[in-house]
């Protein structure tokens, strides 16, 4: 069954959904955008000292609040339809992430401290001309001196730039898929580690490269051990981004909705007309579905059930391909002002096109999913 937010829970959406409708207007998201963090730092504080978001998900132990995939979704649901300019998803759900799938540590709990107590945080493990998924990463972290040395270049890092911590993911010598990989932490202003922000087609969520060169790392959890969890990690932060997707549907699609009930023509709102009717009951279906497939990817890594991996990639194939739909619709329902960059709907289609492809397009998505289901390709049956 789909996850059904409770009593609790949906107060908390509407007391999180009016927070942001305060104090991160579309405004203050364009101006983000062109400082140096690439985020709101006034929101992220007030976030932080008034809500305590980046701990939500933290256990208790090192200072958080300890909740769940549920929680988090609520938030994730909201940060989209606010398209709010904060390093939430870089520093809670990928990095954050990343940690809580690991065992208790001295060095865990203190980074996991850290993060509740509103330190950004970065998570880097695609590499140039690879993908997403974690049996491609390549990075080695060689022995040295008590810790890690790594040689080479992450890129695609959320809030990478300016992250006050960098996780990254590495290899040890001789192993490939999913063993050697050990997660290794190091502060952002390392020696040896150089980082510089990216340009891209998406400026609401920053990209960074990281090149390292010669870099000193510590290990956070057991180096050459921490794939399996890292696995479950990333699918955990799918399941999130999903629901951000679906997050930013529900405002593309109000406001399509909104406009097309004012804007007029031939004396009559546009609304009325069949094809802007059926163009706007198409988006509806579509986000009802995205909301279901979203909620029961949720359901799932909230219960700890198996078949996580299944959800969070038939939830993001759908939910990709309906957010990019829903942006480029409303696009077209608001006609040429749509296409300025002006206005929020140009937003939030970068928003959408950039969300399709980060963590893995829907095509890598539907392989994953048929090797899940034990499905062979064409070419291994031939």
């Amino acid at each position: 069954m789909a996850w059904e937010p409770s009593a609790e829970q949906r107060d908390f959406r509407d007391g999180l959904r009016r927070f942001l409708a305060e104090h991160a207007p579309p405004t203050a998201l364009r101006k983000a955008i062109g400082s140096g963090p690439g985020y709101d730092t006034s929101l992220w504080q007030r976030l932080t000292g008034e809500l305590g978001l980046p701990g939500l998900t933290v256990g208790e132990a090192c200072g958080g609040q300890g909740f769940g995939p549920e929680e988090q979704a609520c938030v994730q649901r909201e940060l989209g339809f606010a398209l709010a300019a904060s390093p939430y998803f870089a520093t809670a759900v990928l990095a954050g992430g990343a940690l809580m799938a690991l065992p208790a540590s001295p060095a865990r709990d203190a980074l996991l401290s850290a993060i509740a107590g509103g330190e950004t945080a970065a998570l880097a493990w695609v590499e140039p001309g690879a993908g997403f998924g974690l049996d491609e990463v390549a990075l080695l972290a060689e022995p040295s001196g008590g810790g890690l040395r790594l040689r080479g270049a992450k890129t695609c890092v959320v809030d990478g730039h300016s992250a006050a911590h960098v996780l990254v993911i590495a290899r040890l010598r001789g192993t490939r898929g999913q063993e050697g990989l050990a997660l290794l932490g190091l502060p952002g202003d390392a020696e040896g580690l150089s980082r510089r922000r990216l340009e891209s087609f998406d400026p609401t969520r920053a990209l960074a490269r990281l090149d390292f060169d010669g870099a000193l790392a510590t290990p956070v959890g057991v180096a050459g051990e921490d794939g399996p969890a890292l696995e479950r990690a990333l699918e955990l932060a799918i399941v999130a981004l999903v629901q951000e997707q679906v997050g930013a549907m529900e405002r593309v699609v109000a406001m399509a909705v909104e406009y097309a009930k004012q804007r007029t023509q031939f004396g009559r709102a546009i609304g009325s007309f069949q094809a802007v009717k059926h163009k706007c009951a198409d988006l509806w279906i579509a986000l009802e579905t995205a909301r279901v497939a979203a909620d029961t990817a949720t359901e799932i890594a909230a219960r700890g059930e198996p078949g996580l991996a299944e959800a969070a990639s038939l939830a993001k194939c759908w939910c990709s391909e309906a957010a990019f739909q829903a942006a480029a619709e409303n696009i077209q329902i608001h006609g040429g002002i749509g296409f300025t960059y002006e206005h929020d709907a140009h937003l939030f289609f970068r928003r959408a096109k950039s969300s399709e492809i980060f963590l893995g397009d829907p095509a890598w998505h539907r392989e994953r999913l048929a090797r899940h289901i034990g499905l062979r390709g064409i070419e291994a049956t031939a």
